[in-house]
Parts: structure tokens; C-alpha cells; sequence
């Protein structure tokens, strides 16, 4: 099952890389009076991708820390140790904070709300992407290579 999972992983996040420059997206509805598409909220199918990466990094982390925990080591959370070890966990708290803080300025509350769900989702797109390169499941070659 982790090597599933690994390869799961891998191909999304190549797939997300190839997909993501094409801006494939489908308007959902309109959010706000904002003149053609400024208030409008679109499905990107790279959000779609970002998301199953984000679900497939999580569950990778999950089974290592489930078979970690069978010999007595509780690593989940050590897993994602590039995070607590490094600062950067308290700058994306304070960068996220201060787009939260910011829907409260917002003209328009569901635009703001949109577009902070989008944020949030790609942060945890960059976490996951940092994980699956320091993992090992993707080499940074090959990630500049598709490019």
C-alpha cells in the first residue's frame, strides 16, 4: 500500500505541474456585483489536483506514522519536522492570520472567503509538495525537468 501511495502521490503532483499552466476552469456561480469574471468563483482543475495531492500527502504520512508507531516511534508529526525545525511553520501561521484578518475589510465577504479557501489550499500544496521532494518520492531533477 505505501508504494501505491508513494506513486499516487508522485503522478498527481507531475499531473498538477503539467496541468497547472492551462488555467482549465469551470464557472461555479457568482459571488459578488463585480463587473465580468471579478465576481465569479471558478473550479480550476488544478485545485482539484492540489486537493488529492494534499489527501494523498496526508495519507502517505498517516500510514508511515501508522507503521512507525508498530515499532514503538511516533512519527507523524516528526514527518513533517522540516516545518516545526526550520521557523516556517510560524510565518505561514502569521501569513495565513493575516488573509484571514483581512475578510473582515472585505467588500465583498464571499469573494474574500473564496479566495481564502484557495489561499489556504495552495499552502498546503506547498507543505505537501516540500514533503514528497524531502521524501523522496519526487527528485528535484525531475520536477525541473518537466519544465
Amino acid at each position: 500500500m505505501k508504494i501505491r501511495l508513494n506513486k499516487l502521490a508522485a503522478a498527481v503532483f507531475y499531473f498538477l505541474l503539467i496541468i497547472l499552466p492551462f488555467g482549465i476552469k469551470k464557472a461555479v456561480f457568482v459571488l459578488g456585483p463585480g463587473p465580468g469574471v471579478q465576481g465569479m468563483a471558478f473550479l480550476y482543475a488544478a485545485d482539484i489536483l492540489a486537493l488529492l495531492l494534499v489527501i494523498s500527502v496526508i495519507l502517505n504520512v498517516a500510514q508511515r506514522s501508522e507503521e512507525s508507531l508498530r515499532i514503538g516511534k511516533s512519527r507523524f508529526f516528526a514527518s513533517f519536522r522540516f516545518i516545526k525545525n526550520d521557523g516556517v511553520a510560524p510565518l505561514l501561521f502569521f501569513f495565513i492570520s493575516l488573509a484571514g484578518i483581512s475578510i473582515f475589510f472585505a467588500a465583498s465577504k464571499l469573494i474574500s472567503v473564496y479566495s481564502f479557501a484557495r489561499l489556504f489550499l495552495y499552502v498546503g500544496v506547498a507543505v505537501a509538495a516540500a514533503n514528497v521532494v524531502r521524501e523522496g518520492i519526487v527528485s528535484t531533477e525531475n520536477v525541473l525537468a518537466v519544465f
